[in-house]
């Protein structure tokens, strides 16, 4: 269960670049501050805007900190500060215009399954990190 003031990245669960994603977020995130929900869920189709969800083909990573959604690079910039020292660096690539940032993400996504691929099973997290994934709303 969760709050919804919790950090919780939103990920695409058939794409293998967002898998290695998250493998390298649960490696890192050694304060275990970031928690994660696939894009696919019931959870996220809960918390995140209809229009997002609904797309046939899911073109962000979300990320919820502090009540607030971020999409796109926001959201890559957001969680990766998130989890502190050295990762706040990325913090930096707020200096570019949002418009700059977004081109890029959405060049690497629209690009993603070809690139890298698409899995029909998403990672099962094993008992030590199952609390970190999210499957319903603490209300």
């Amino acid at each position: 269960m969760i709050s919804s003031d919790n950090n919780v990245v939103f990920f695409d669960s058939q794409c293998v670049l967002c898998g290695n994603l998250l493998k390298l977020l649960l490696k890192i995130d050694r304060n275990e501050k970031l928690r994660f929900a696939s894009l696919q869920s019931e959870f996220s189709r809960s918390m995140l805007p209809s229009e997002f969800v609904e797309a046939a083909n899911y073109k962000s990573v979300a990320f919820l900190k502090d009540g607030e959604l971020y999409f796109y690079s926001s959201a890559v910039i957001e969680l990766f500060s998130t989890i502190g020292f050295p990762w706040m660096i990325f913090k930096i690539g707020y200096i570019l215009p949002k418009k700059w940032r977004d081109k890029l993400y959405m060049k690497v996504s629209n690009n993603r399954y070809s690139w890298f691929g698409k899995s029909e099973a998403c990672m099962l997290p094993d008992e030590k990190l199952a609390p970190r994934f999210v499957h319903e709303l603490d209300v």
